[in-house]
Protein backbone atom coordinates (compact mmCIF):
# COMPACT_ATOMS: atom_id res chain seq x y z
CA UNK A 1 0.00 0.00 0.00
CA UNK A 2 1.27 3.52 -0.38
CA UNK A 3 0.25 7.23 0.56
CA UNK A 4 -0.62 8.91 -2.57
CA UNK A 5 -0.03 13.07 -2.25
CA UNK A 6 -0.18 15.35 -5.38
CA UNK A 7 3.08 17.45 -6.31
CA UNK A 8 0.78 19.71 -8.53
CA UNK A 9 -2.59 18.40 -11.00
CA UNK A 10 -0.21 16.59 -13.37
CA UNK A 11 2.36 15.00 -11.29
CA UNK A 12 1.50 11.85 -7.91
CA UNK A 13 4.27 11.39 -5.46
CA UNK A 14 3.75 7.74 -4.12
CA UNK A 15 5.15 6.36 -0.47
CA UNK A 16 4.86 2.84 1.34
CA UNK A 17 3.21 3.03 4.57
CA UNK A 18 5.05 2.12 7.03
CA UNK A 19 7.43 3.84 9.58
CA UNK A 20 10.80 3.00 7.59
CA UNK A 21 9.46 4.17 4.56
CA UNK A 22 8.14 7.41 6.02
CA UNK A 23 12.13 7.56 7.43
CA UNK A 24 13.20 7.24 3.54
CA UNK A 25 11.03 9.68 2.37
CA UNK A 26 12.81 12.20 4.98
CA UNK A 27 15.93 11.49 2.58
CA UNK A 28 14.19 11.59 -0.67
CA UNK A 29 14.55 7.76 -0.92
CA UNK A 30 11.68 5.30 -1.76
CA UNK A 31 9.29 7.51 -3.35
CA UNK A 32 7.79 7.21 -6.89
CA UNK A 33 7.19 10.16 -8.66
CA UNK A 34 4.20 9.46 -11.79
CA UNK A 35 3.41 12.17 -14.65
CA UNK A 36 -0.32 11.65 -15.09
CA UNK A 37 -0.20 11.10 -18.91
CA UNK A 38 -1.99 13.38 -21.33
CA UNK A 39 -2.51 16.17 -19.04
CA UNK A 40 -0.58 19.21 -18.58
CA UNK A 41 -1.01 21.22 -15.39
CA UNK A 42 -0.35 25.00 -14.60
CA UNK A 43 3.19 25.22 -12.19
CA UNK A 44 2.80 25.24 -8.27
CA UNK A 45 5.50 27.05 -6.61
CA UNK A 46 9.00 25.27 -6.70
CA UNK A 47 9.13 21.62 -6.66
CA UNK A 48 11.35 19.60 -4.50
CA UNK A 49 14.65 18.71 -6.13
CA UNK A 50 13.61 20.21 -9.35
CA UNK A 51 16.71 20.18 -11.77
CA UNK A 52 15.11 23.06 -13.72
CA UNK A 53 15.29 25.28 -10.73
CA UNK A 54 18.14 28.00 -11.94
CA UNK A 55 16.21 28.78 -15.50
CA UNK A 56 12.70 28.80 -13.89
CA UNK A 57 10.85 32.30 -13.24
CA UNK A 58 7.25 33.05 -12.27
CA UNK A 59 6.65 29.41 -11.44
CA UNK A 60 3.53 29.45 -9.51
CA UNK A 61 0.51 30.04 -12.06
CA UNK A 62 -3.03 31.06 -12.01
CA UNK A 63 -5.12 28.16 -10.92
CA UNK A 64 -1.98 26.03 -9.92
CA UNK A 65 -2.59 25.40 -6.75
CA UNK A 66 -6.95 24.99 -7.24
CA UNK A 67 -5.71 22.76 -9.71
CA UNK A 68 -3.46 20.60 -7.19
CA UNK A 69 -6.71 21.02 -4.44
CA UNK A 70 -8.96 19.17 -7.54
CA UNK A 71 -6.65 16.32 -7.79
CA UNK A 72 -6.41 15.90 -3.93
CA UNK A 73 -9.95 16.19 -3.88
CA UNK A 74 -10.16 13.68 -6.57
CA UNK A 75 -7.74 11.18 -4.50
CA UNK A 76 -9.71 11.34 -1.18
CA UNK A 77 -12.87 10.67 -3.09
CA UNK A 78 -12.03 7.79 -4.58
CA UNK A 79 -9.65 6.62 -1.92
CA UNK A 80 -9.19 2.79 -1.07
CA UNK A 81 -10.66 2.98 -5.05
CA UNK A 82 -7.97 4.37 -6.62
CA UNK A 83 -5.54 2.46 -9.25
CA UNK A 84 -2.55 3.19 -10.97
CA UNK A 85 -1.73 2.00 -14.21
CA UNK A 86 1.95 2.65 -15.39
CA UNK A 87 3.99 2.58 -18.34
CA UNK A 88 7.47 1.76 -16.74
CA UNK A 89 9.42 1.81 -19.88
CA UNK A 90 9.19 5.76 -20.43
CA UNK A 91 10.12 9.04 -17.80
CA UNK A 92 9.70 12.24 -18.25
CA UNK A 93 12.20 14.52 -15.69
CA UNK A 94 12.59 10.79 -13.82
CA UNK A 95 8.67 10.80 -13.02
CA UNK A 96 6.60 7.62 -14.48
CA UNK A 97 3.48 7.94 -16.70
CA UNK A 98 0.76 6.72 -15.75
CA UNK A 99 -3.24 7.16 -15.56
CA UNK A 100 -5.11 7.11 -12.27
CA UNK A 101 -8.03 5.31 -12.00
CA UNK A 102 -10.65 5.49 -9.27
CA UNK A 103 -14.30 4.81 -8.59
CA UNK A 104 -16.15 2.20 -11.66
CA UNK A 105 -13.26 3.05 -13.61
CA UNK A 106 -12.87 6.75 -14.18
CA UNK A 107 -10.19 7.98 -15.34
CA UNK A 108 -8.86 10.90 -13.23
CA UNK A 109 -7.11 12.45 -15.85
CA UNK A 110 -9.56 12.81 -18.41
CA UNK A 111 -11.76 13.84 -15.23
CA UNK A 112 -9.60 16.55 -14.30
CA UNK A 113 -9.66 17.41 -18.10
CA UNK A 114 -13.47 17.73 -18.26
CA UNK A 115 -13.16 19.91 -14.74
CA UNK A 116 -11.14 22.13 -16.33
CA UNK A 117 -8.35 21.92 -14.16
CA UNK A 118 -5.72 21.29 -16.42
CA UNK A 119 -5.09 21.09 -20.53
CA UNK A 120 -4.49 17.90 -22.65
CA UNK A 121 -0.86 17.29 -23.81
CA UNK A 122 0.26 15.50 -26.76
CA UNK A 123 3.49 13.87 -25.54
CA UNK A 124 5.47 11.57 -28.08
CA UNK A 125 4.18 9.18 -31.00
CA UNK A 126 0.18 9.11 -31.37
CA UNK A 127 0.81 5.62 -31.22
CA UNK A 128 2.45 5.58 -27.35
CA UNK A 129 -0.60 7.09 -26.17
CA UNK A 130 -1.33 6.21 -22.73
CA UNK A 131 -4.56 8.61 -22.75
CA UNK A 132 -5.70 8.74 -26.29
CA UNK A 133 -5.04 12.16 -27.62
CA UNK A 134 -8.38 12.54 -29.07
CA UNK A 135 -10.15 11.81 -26.06
CA UNK A 136 -8.08 14.01 -24.09
CA UNK A 137 -8.41 16.55 -26.83
CA UNK A 138 -12.25 16.53 -26.46
CA UNK A 139 -12.23 17.08 -22.63
CA UNK A 140 -10.28 20.02 -23.45
CA UNK A 141 -12.38 21.30 -25.43
CA UNK A 142 -15.83 21.12 -23.58
CA UNK A 143 -14.07 22.66 -21.01
CA UNK A 144 -12.80 25.46 -22.42
CA UNK A 145 -15.84 25.73 -24.43
CA UNK A 146 -17.64 26.16 -20.99
CA UNK A 147 -14.65 28.69 -19.46
CA UNK A 148 -14.26 25.61 -16.45
CA UNK A 149 -12.20 26.04 -14.55
CA UNK A 150 -8.16 27.55 -15.77
CA UNK A 151 -10.01 28.49 -19.16
CA UNK A 152 -12.13 31.46 -17.25
CA UNK A 153 -8.14 33.06 -17.10
CA UNK A 154 -7.30 34.97 -20.84
CA UNK A 155 -3.85 33.72 -19.99
CA UNK A 156 -4.71 29.57 -20.64
CA UNK A 157 -7.23 31.03 -23.50
CA UNK A 158 -4.32 33.28 -25.07
CA UNK A 159 -2.07 30.00 -24.85
CA UNK A 160 -4.58 27.44 -26.41
CA UNK A 161 -4.45 29.91 -29.38
CA UNK A 162 -0.68 30.34 -28.97
CA UNK A 163 -0.45 26.39 -29.53
CA UNK A 164 -2.72 25.71 -32.33
CA UNK A 165 -1.16 28.83 -34.68
CA UNK A 166 2.22 27.21 -34.23
CA UNK A 167 1.24 23.70 -34.58
CA UNK A 168 2.61 22.35 -30.94
CA UNK A 169 1.73 22.76 -27.65
CA UNK A 170 2.58 25.66 -25.16
CA UNK A 171 3.29 23.60 -21.98
CA UNK A 172 2.67 25.29 -19.10
CA UNK A 173 6.19 24.15 -18.12
CA UNK A 174 7.89 25.85 -20.32
CA UNK A 175 5.81 29.48 -19.67
CA UNK A 176 8.36 28.95 -16.49
CA UNK A 177 11.30 28.64 -18.30
CA UNK A 178 13.70 31.51 -18.87
CA UNK A 179 16.31 29.66 -21.07
CA UNK A 180 13.67 28.25 -23.41
CA UNK A 181 11.87 31.53 -23.48
CA UNK A 182 14.66 33.52 -24.82
CA UNK A 183 15.76 31.60 -27.35
CA UNK A 184 15.47 32.84 -30.90
CA UNK A 185 13.90 30.21 -33.05
CA UNK A 186 14.32 30.83 -36.38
Amino acid sequence: RYVVNAEDADTLILRRRGVIPFLKSLFGQGEIQVRLAGIDAPEVESHEDDPLSLVRAWEAQAGGSRSTEILNDLIEEHGDNLSLAVSTGRKTYGRYLGVLGGNEDTNLNLELLRRGAVAALPYGSPDTDIVPRHIAQDFENEAFANREGIWAYKRYQAARVASTEIGRPVTFNLLTRLDRMAKDRK
